[in-house]
């Protein structure tokens, strides 16, 4: 039977990856391991816990947001910093909601929050940490800040959701218009084929809609 648990969840994606990969061949390995590496000593140093890695593109969960929201600031610290090649560098784009989930055994979580989460972080871009309002409420009392960026609808997310840009040292507080957010010429992702998925439907399927270019 499933356990009903709140827990910090985390998406993040390379910006531009496609066109990355093509430009750099068989050097993009190279980049994207680093980035993976970078990615996942944040989310040892904060307790966060790996579900899925489709392509870029990276699903955690976290005890609290705040956890969530500190692993997030050194992941884009740590790319922020890296020596990268010359003229080459990897912007990635990261999204934390709070929600209810449900395990199904070790791995496999459900639940709608889910896919909210992953919508979220297709919003934002390179550089940038965007969170929603259950996120901030449990920032208050703590040293990071965040700036509101008004209600948006999120496709298929029935009602508006308020969201947030984490502003903290080293992460990207610059950035154009949210993307996907109901707007005029507003990307819209596509339905997923969840055949393809060899494991817990609702993980992939968030993954592969933020991992969609």
């Amino acid at each position: 039977m499933a356990g009903s648990q709140t827990l910090g969840l985390f998406f993040s994606d390379v910006e531009g990856s496609t066109a990355l990969a093509l430009r750099l061949g068989d050097a993009y390995d190279d980049l994207l391991a680093r980035h993976r590496a970078i990615i996942r000593e944040a989310f040892a140093a904060h307790g966060g816990t790996e579900h899925g890695t489709e392509g870029d593109s990276f699903f955690a969960t976290f005890a609290t947001a705040v956890d969530a929201v500190r692993a997030s600031i050194d992941a884009q610290r740590g790319l922020g910093t890296e020596e990268w090649a010359p003229g080459e560098e990897i912007r990635v784009r990261i999204g934390v909601h709070v929600g209810a989930v449900r395990q199904h055994g070790a791995n496999d979580l459900t639940g709608v929050d889910i896919h909210l989460a992953a919508r979220v972080m297709s919003t934002g871009h390179g550089g940038q940490i965007v969170v929603t309002r259950s996120v901030v409420d449990q920032l208050l009392g703590s040293d990071i800040g965040a700036r509101s960026l008004g209600e948006h609808q999120l496709k298929d997310i029935p009602h508006r959701t308020e969201l947030f840009q984490i502003e903290a040292e080293g992460v990207s507080a610059d950035s154009p218009p949210l993307r996907g957010v109901g707007r005029a010429g507003a990307i819209r992702l596509p339905r997923v084929d969840k055949a393809f998925f060899g494991r817990d439907s609702e993980i992939k399927t968030g993954l592969a809609l933020v991992n969609s270019k």
